[in-house]
């Protein structure tokens, strides 16, 4: 599996936290991460001392062949014991897994967070500008169109462009890198959007390699 297709989808909620949030939400995950990260060890020393549990059993048992026959029989306390440290082990080892996946997952979602932070710092002046009142500073509208001396139909529109800018770089093949020389290129020549003609990755990418 690519990781294109291991990537988050995102959704314009998801961009708002990032740029509200960001840092706080990488400090969360890494919180839980670690916690979870605590709490394998302590299954994997769990399933370390029952196998040597288990092992200690089978080792100090010293019948002839008649009395190991008894010994494995249901009923016998010896084979009772290890039926219960190996239904322990089964459950540790379910729960170890299940830990991983976890694991693997707040990395999707760090990594999903870099890369919308990355594509975020691509906007225009006035896109990011537009953002950060709305959901950072949490102006109204109708103070935001007479400070810019501009239609909340321009704001919405301005609105609308850096959601679809942010939400197609993410989506693109580009790696964080390359995402950063376009945030160059913009600033530079006040390009908007990828998906317009002249955006067409070839062209994009001749570009980007005079900087």
């Amino acid at each position: 599996m690519s990781e294109l297709d291991e990537r988050l989808v995102i959704t314009e909620s998801m961009i708002i936290n990032v740029l509200v949030k960001g840092e706080s939400l990488l400090v969360k995950l890494a919180s839980k991460r670690f916690s979870l990260l605590e709490r394998f060890k302590k299954i994997r020393g769990e399933i370390t001392k029952q196998k040597a549990l288990a092992s200690s059993i089978y080792s100090s048992y010293s019948g002839d062949i008649k009395e190991e026959n008894m010994f494995y029989e249901r009923g016998s306390s010896k084979r009772d014991m290890l039926d219960i440290i190996e239904g322990i082990r089964k459950e540790s080892k379910i729960e170890e897994d299940n830990i991983a996946r976890e694991i693997l997952e707040i990395e999707k979602y760090e990594k999903a967070i870099f890369r919308i932070a990355t594509c975020i710092e691509t906007l225009l002046e006035d896109e990011k500008d537009i953002l950060e009142r709305l959901y950072v500073k949490e102006e109204k509208w109708d103070v935001i169109a007479n400070e810019l001396n501009i239609s909340k139909a321009s704001i919405s529109k301005i609105r609308k462009e850096a959601f679809q800018s942010i939400i197609e770089l993410y989506d693109s093949t580009y790696s964080e890198e390359k995402i950063r020389e376009i945030g160059l290129h913009r600033f530079l020549f006040g390009q908007v959007g990828i998906s317009k003609k002249k955006y067409k990755n070839k062209e994009v990418e001749g570009q980007l390699s005079l900087f």
